[in-house]
């Protein structure tokens, strides 16, 4: 409780004032306190003085005349903590072919540890919830999954996964190997610390400047788990919705274009690095990609599949695909 003078002002402790910054925005301005608390804006009251002691003390950052910043305490990373032999890998399965033998190779050439984030951005209609599925039923008898699922209610999710003839998505129990659920108003909420979570996909309308600030609150959440994250992009775009902030936390990050995908990001990987390879593929009845290789993206309309550029006309040199086969640059 606050002490008072002959005047009537009221007087708090510092740790009184440091109790109310605890509850206070991230930014504030000496008149909030002021306002708050009851205090008088007088030469004779002591606030400021006792927020330059905080300053020192590394509570709070002073930007500019009475503006101040709380300072959020670093949280240590005890490494030496870490279990013998525990490496903070999370063996993860990729989508592969079950038409024929192809496949994008990345369960052997990419590493995910605790906390990975994977970003699939693509455009719409061309393969992200393919993708999704696909990681999902390969994962779900080694790993606990939850699909956040943005476009999907319960009908159009069984009807889709009933297209995946090859799995058993039932436990003997009866009941689903894996958790479906819709995303609330802050997707991290909807993110289990210690499970692969599976968002398809994050709508940012126009604010795509926010994207950044809700993959670091993701990544926040998890533990021991990982997160794999839906976008959208536009045709031809190198990065999905929120551009290069979209990009930073992530271990892994994927384009999708009209059946081609390009391996953008590749933080950590094993052996040759498939960073910055194109592969071509198909999909077949929306769940089975098929026909994977290795393809260049074609040097005439630089993957846009139109030319000239701003028209119809697919170009010449690629039939409109947007790649060449390596074979096909070779002869």
């Amino acid at each position: 409780m606050p002490t008072y003078d002959s005047k009537g002002n009221a007087n708090y402790s510092q740790q009184e004032i440091e109790e109310w910054i605890k509850t206070a925005d991230e930014e504030f301005y000496l008149d909030a306190i002021r306002k708050e608390l009851g205090l008088r804006d007088d030469t004779g009251n002591p606030l400021r003085k006792i927020l330059a002691r905080l300053a020192e003390k590394g509570v709070v950052r002073k930007l500019g005349r009475g503006w101040y910043r709380k300072i959020e305490r670093s949280r240590p990373i005890n490494f030496l903590s870490v279990p013998s032999g525990d490496s903070g890998i999370i063996q993860i399965n990729y989508p592969t072919s079950q038409l024929d033998d192809s496949s994008f190779g990345f369960g052997e050439r990419v590493v995910t540890r605790y906390g990975g984030i994977h970003i699939i951005a693509g455009v719409s209609n061309k393969g992200k919830t393919t993708w999704a599925l696909n990681v999902l039923v390969e994962n779900m008898n080694d790993h606990h999954c939850r699909y956040i699922s943005s476009e999907f209610n319960e009908f159009g999710f069984l009807a889709r996964l009933k297209k995946f003839d090859w799995v058993d998505y039932i436990d003997e129990e009866g009941q689903p190997k894996f958790e479906v659920v819709k995303p609330t108003k802050y997707f991290q909420d909807a993110v289990l610390p210690n499970s692969i979570n599976i968002i398809d996909w994050i709508n940012m309308d126009d604010s795509f400047f926010k994207i950044g600030g809700i993959i670091e609150e993701i990544q926040g959440v998890l533990d021991k788990g990982m997160a794999i994250i839906m976008l959208q992009k536009g045709e031809g775009k190198e990065l999905g919705a929120g551009g290069q902030f979209s990009e930073h936390n992530s271990s892994l990050y994927l384009t999708i274009d009209t059946n081609r995908l390009f391996v953008r990001k590749l933080k950590e990987p094993i052996g040759k690095n498939l960073e910055g390879k194109h592969f071509g593929f198909y999909i077949h009845e929306g769940t089975k990609f098929h026909d994977i290789r290795e393809v260049r993206i074609c040097n005439k309309c630089k993957g846009l599949r139109k030319f000239p550029y701003g028209t119809d006309t697919p170009c010449p040199k690629c039939s409109g695909k947007g790649f060449r086969e390596i074979w096909e640059m070779q002869s």
